[in-house]
């Protein structure tokens, strides 16, 4: 079950992990949203964005964007719990 308002999807960038990593399911490469670099986007959380009918705020980023989105959102570090 899905509690949380912001839902939060940070992926490996490909400048750091040029094949995928090991203990990532089926993954692609696509454009982080906020840098624009590539990064491993896996099946599972692209079919949960997908399916996002709840209205909830998505956050997917790589990790690096991952901490400036925290950084600049202090907020978020007091209910980031991960799933995936």
């Amino acid at each position: 079950m899905i509690d949380a308002d912001v839902l939060v999807f940070f992926c490996a960038p490909y400048s750091r992990y040029p094949t995928k990593p090991e203990d990532y399911s089926p993954s692609k490469l696509v454009d982080c949203p906020h840098c624009n670099e590539k990064m491993w986007l896996t099946e599972k959380k692209e079919a949960i964005i997908s399916a996002n009918k709840m209205d909830k705020e998505i956050i997917l980023a790589c990790f690096d964007c991952f901490i400036q989105i925290v950084n600049d959102r202090p907020e978020l570090r007091e209910h980031i719990r991960i799933n995936i």
